[in-house]
Parts: C-alpha cells; structure tokens; sequence
C-alpha cells in the first residue's frame, strides 16, 4: 500500500492535471488513489505520506478510514478545500463521500 502513497506526490507529468470545478464530473485516475472518509483523514494520510510513515498510511487503510479508488469511475465533485488541492467526491447512487488529492482525477 505505501507504493500507492507515493501515486499522491507524484509529478504532473505521470498524471493529466485538472483544476476540478464544483458540481461537475470527472473520472478516477487509473494510478490507484486513495480516498478517505472526511478531511480530517486525508489530512492525516498526507502527513504519513508525506513523513514516509508506512504503519500510519496502512493503518487508515486497513480500518476502512481510506480505500483505493476503483480506475476510472465517474465522479462529481461535491467540495473543493486546501487551496484547491483536495476535492469531495460522490459517485452517484451512493449516499457517502470520499475525500481525495486532485491529482485522482482526469478530465471525463
């Protein structure tokens, strides 16, 4: 799991750029992304990304607080928080949300 830790840093140049707009749909990123429950924990996760930390970053994943996001699902973009670099997404039909780097998402 920590090998897809390194898909949120990745550069622009492995992953197609968008800049996400509120209300509108994109698809997942065939890089395998992680979504969490809420801000806090995605907040949480990029601190253990971002100090290396694999306990921490298997942690969240292995009680349910994040998944990996299945490649190249339609979503809608619900909020967009941290300048722009995070966004809510809901996948239509189901009632909860994830939280995510714009970095998962390509233009649909």
């Amino acid at each position: 799991l920590f090998v897809l830790a390194f898909a949120f840093i990745s550069s622009q140049a492995i992953s197609q750029r968008v800049t996400p707009k509120l209300n509108q749909h994109y698809l997942t990123s065939s890089l395998g992304y992680s979504g969490c429950k809420d801000e806090y924990t995605l907040k949480r996760l990029m601190q253990a990304v971002k100090a290396k930390d694999n306990v921490t970053f298997k942690r969240y994943h292995d009680n349910g607080d994040c998944l990996v996001f299945k490649r190249e699902v339609i979503v809608k973009v619900i909020n967009i928080t941290n300048d722009g670099h995070w966004v809510e997404l809901k996948k239509e039909g189901i009632n909860a949300s994830l939280w995510t780097v714009t970095e998962a998402l390509k233009e649909y």
